[in-house]
């Protein structure tokens, strides 16, 4: 099953292409709720930009309502750098979160969920 993919280009300013407002950062976690899996495609095919206030408020917003969907950067320029370096790292720590749970699960005898979840 593929993962769903949302196109930030359509939360960017539709004249530069860039991301630079908050409350683009905020309709985009709310898109990002309304999605039912674990994995999500970010595509920036197209976007030209990444304002520090925009990466400042979607992580501010991801962290505390997305902390269980896989946010997995696309299609990105050098120009997008600053946002896609903290979903990597992002997606670092959740790779290494649930490789714990995995790994004290089998300690203790257990097997880890089929569906990649994990409990904290």
């Amino acid at each position: 099953m593929l993962a769903p993919r949302i196109p930030l280009l359509a939360y960017a300013n539709p004249a530069t292409a860039v991301l630079d407002q908050t409350d683009q950062a905020e309709n985009l976690v709310a898109a990002l709720r309304a999605c039912q899996r674990g994995f999500v495609e970010l595509d920036f095919s197209g976007v030209e930009g990444v304002s520090i206030a925009f990466n400042e408020q979607f992580f501010r917003l991801a962290e505390d309502g997305l902390a269980e969907i896989w946010l997995t950067p696309r299609h990105y320029n050098a120009s997008c750098n600053r946002l896609v370096k903290r979903l990597l790292s992002r997606l670092q720590q959740q790779r290494e979160q649930a490789w714990r749970v995995a790994c004290q699960r089998f300690c203790a005898g257990g097997n880890p969920p089929a569906d990649g979840s994990h409990e904290s």
